[in-house]
């Protein structure tokens, strides 16, 4: 079920709700790595030398390293005090970093969960195995990505004396960690809503504390971001219609999940959009807000002016640029439709702000002349395949100035295009 179009009176976005963290600490083991050529190897028969990671075909981080001794690159979640059934131990094999330090994030990691090594039915102190994959996967090995935060940006208040002497750097860290406390419960949201993971948006399937930094583990996704599978599989920038169809579902059905937990992202763009095999997900929550609902959820209030976020100007709906009032739903298509518009056409021919001042804004979005620049575009690049009038014709609906015009999830999902073969 997708929502419709958001009424007023407009409100406050509600609080999320606390993060659940459990504690955890980083610890040196010995993680044996199974070759996954054969299946009836148990971990404790083979040597540390013979179980070459050479049997693995990708590079890495899916080949491993081997090695026996790990100086505290063991992740492991301490299992709940006073439960009447103990869940099964996690713990996590850190490997190298798959992004340097940001402003919102220190860092992200792979990880590859592992598995208590047992002799008579007991764990062995101190060693582990990495997880074999299931059957059909894209892996030999269970592998996650684990965002690592440092403290302050999800507990702001335990820097406040610290960060006194300071008032406008302290007020932005606090902006920032807040944000991440978000975010964390965000994900958690979606995993609660989708535990199996079929909603094409990245949730967190554990969070763990310890005394260095705070562990976000979610879904590994090879392939990179939006704009590296652009870059590896478009053709001047552009990927082929029928590919666009695809992903553009995925991230539609991505934006339902969210409408469906009551989230607007707010910070949509092809940075964060994954891509997992030949699934597109939503990711990077950070940004995102609740959304105001009657108590059955039935009705979606507008939400007050909230300050602009994103890297570029052209992602942000021209109503939140302006800071007025809006419907957070609407945002997200604004979004989206930017998305769309750079798959399908790069970024020669796009505007540069959401702002009348700009003329390429107000001859699409304001003048609705979409197809006259297609038009133009297609002329100059005769040797590219045209894009279809169905598609221009969905683009136009979503990038429209006034919000009230723009397309909703449902009118997009029922678009001819998208119905199209």
């Amino acid at each position: 079920m997708t929502a419709g179009r958001a009424q007023g009176p407009a409100l406050a976005p509600p609080a999320f709700p606390a993060p659940k963290i459990c504690d955890g600490r980083r610890t040196a083991g010995h993680v044996q790595v199974p070759d996954p050529e054969k299946d009836d190897a148990g971990p404790l028969e083979m040597s540390w030398k013979v179980a070459s990671a050479g049997a693995l075909e990708e590079a890495s981080p899916t080949k491993l390293r081997r090695t026996s001794s790990i100086a505290g690159n063991v992740l492991v979640a301490d299992e709940a005090e006073g439960a009447e059934k103990k869940p099964p131990k996690k713990a996590f094999w850190l490997q190298r970093k798959v992004t340097e330090e940001s402003h919102t994030h220190n860092y992200v990691r792979i990880g590859f969960p592992l598995q208590p090594v047992l002799m008579d039915g007991e764990e062995c102190s101190g060693a582990w195995t990495v997880s074999k994959a299931d059957e059909g996967s894209m892996y030999p090995f269970e592998m996650v990505a684990i965002k690592v935060q440092s403290h302050k940006n999800v507990f702001p208040e335990e820097d406040d004396e610290q960060e006194a002497g300071s008032e406008k750097e302290g007020a932005v860290k606090m902006t920032k960690s807040r944000n991440a406390a978000n975010e964390i419960s965000a994900l958690q949201m979606i995993t609660e809503f989708d535990p199996e993971g079929k909603g094409n948006v990245v949730g967190a399937e554990l969070v763990v504390n310890d005394e260095v930094a705070i562990y976000i583990v979610m879904p590994y996704c090879k392939e990179g971001n939006m704009t590296d599978y652009i870059g590896a599989n478009g053709k001047n920038g552009r990927l082929e219609e029928a590919v666009t169809k695809k992903l553009f579902g995925n991230i539609l059905n991505g934006l339902d999940t969210l409408q469906q937990v009551h989230i607007c992202h707010r910070n949509l763009n092809l940075e964060n959009l994954l891509v997992r095999g030949d699934q597109c997900l939503i990711s990077s929550l950070g940004w995102s807000l609740r959304v105001p609902t009657s108590e059955d959820g039935s009705v979606v209030h507008l939400l007050e002016p909230q300050s602009a976020c994103g890297k570029k100007p052209e992602y942000i709906a021209p109503e939140v640029f302006r800071n007025e009032t809006f419907d957070g739903y609407a945002v997200d298509l604004w979004s989206a439709g930017i998305i769309l518009y750079l798959m399908l056409f790069g970024s020669e021919m796009l505007f540069a702000a959401p702002i009348p001042e700009d003329p390429k804004f107000q001859e699409i979005c304001m003048h609705g002349h979409l197809k006259t620049v297609v038009d133009k575009f297609q002329a100059l690049n005769s040797a590219e395949k045209p894009v279809s009038d169905e598609a221009i014709d969905l683009l136009q609906g979503l990038l429209r100035a006034d919000p009230t015009k723009r397309l909703t999830l449902a009118q997009v999902k029922e678009h001819a295009w998208m119905k199209s073969s």
